[in-house]
């Protein structure tokens, strides 16, 4: 049997966008697991028909990029996060024109992912995030335009 790494990529394409680049009955060959070990139920990014198509790139970049480990499945923040110099506590990145991004500009949401500046403050050290560093241009445009899709989330994280 072959390691879970091995098939993970065709599987991840499989879970996604419903396509595989193995055929399925070669993934159910080399993976086996008990359906008990498996989640209760599997969340996708919110790609919609409504949205467009920069956006559901954006949300493929959200999952790809793991925003909800860090700001929770409805991205409302409040995730302690243990740093050497005590915890640090997630954003809300949602809509809220209050609580979270939604009065960020494009500019702005670029800033924060690269240099770790919200428009009145430093977001150091949660951001940047040193993954981040490899979002093109393109990608920052798509989550941008992603986040301004989620519900808007009006409470402090």
């Amino acid at each position: 049997m072959k390691p879970l790494s091995a098939v993970m990529p065709a599987l991840t394409l499989t879970l996604i966008f419903g396509l595989s680049v193995l055929p399925t009955a070669a993934i159910a060959d080399t993976v086996s697991l008990p359906m008990d070990t498996l989640p209760n139920r599997i969340t996708l990014p919110n790609v919609s028909l409504v949205n467009s198509a920069l956006a559901n790139r954006g949300a493929y970049v959200a999952r790809s990029a793991d925003c909800m480990a860090c700001h929770r499945e409805d991205y409302s923040g409040g995730v302690p996060i243990d740093t050497p110099i005590g915890n640090i506590y997630s954003t809300n990145i949602t809509p809220s024109t209050r609580y979270g991004i939604g009065n960020y500009t494009e500019a702005d949401s670029k800033k924060a992912l690269r240099k770790g500046r919200a428009p009145n403050h430093q977001i150091y050290p949660a951001m940047p995030y040193p993954s981040y560093h490899g979002l093109t241009d393109d990608d920052v445009s798509a989550l941008f335009a992603y986040f301004q899709t989620v519900p808007i989330v009006d409470t402090p994280p």
